[in-house]
């Protein structure tokens, strides 16, 4: 038995036609060529049909980031909602999410205006949220503090003694409650 050259070719434009994204027609391509390469392995077909299909590429989106001024509206408009202190953080740090949402006070050092990146909290499974690790070296770092971010994060754990994460508040504990049952230095 044999797959004519050009059925996984009309396939996949059938599924582009039909509106599938091309990432989900990728992935169909992916699980078709494995599949022909066990069918030749087991002598059921002569050759791999999918193999003589180019699938098409995913289209990435590029993000646009804010313009300076951007920013300094976008921190005013949170200034008085319980994520100020992540967003500024964040904005004057260049730290991602997950960077940001691992910090615990024993992190920060706001008398040397330094706090240091040693784990990150990472989305596990589409569902649990964990701490771990950074995944590179170089993501472990110390970072420096201007005044104004030392001045926020002090004004921050002042009204929030209790959690452990320096920026972490009420309203975002939630993100981290899920897979957080120590009680050093966390909420």
């Amino acid at each position: 038995t044999n797959i004519a050259v050009g059925a996984p070719h009309n396939a996949i434009a059938q599924m582009l036609a039909a509106g599938k994204s091309a990432r989900t027609v990728r992935h169909v391509h992916v699980v078709l060529r494995e599949a022909l390469k066990h069918a030749m392995r087991w002598r059921v077909v002569h050759r791999n049909a999918a193999d003589a299909v180019d699938p098409p590429r995913p289209h990435r989106f590029e993000i646009q980031p804010p313009d300076p001024d951007g920013v300094w509206r976008l921190l005013d408009l949170a200034r008085t909602t319980p994520y100020h202190a992540v967003f500024h953080f964040m904005a004057i740090t260049g730290c991602r999410r997950g960077e940001a949402l691992g910090l615990r006070w024993a992190d920060a050092d706001l008398e040397r205006a330094t706090t240091s990146i040693v784990q990150i909290l990472q989305r596990f499974r589409g569902r649990e949220l964990v701490f771990q690790a950074p995944k590179l070296a170089k993501s472990r770092r110390s970072i420096a503090l201007d005044s104004t971010t030392v001045g926020i994060l002090r004004e921050h754990r002042a009204f929030n003694p209790l959690v452990g994460v320096p920026i972490r508040t009420a309203a975002t504990r939630r993100l981290t409650s899920t897979n957080d049952n120590r009680t050093e230095d966390r909420p």
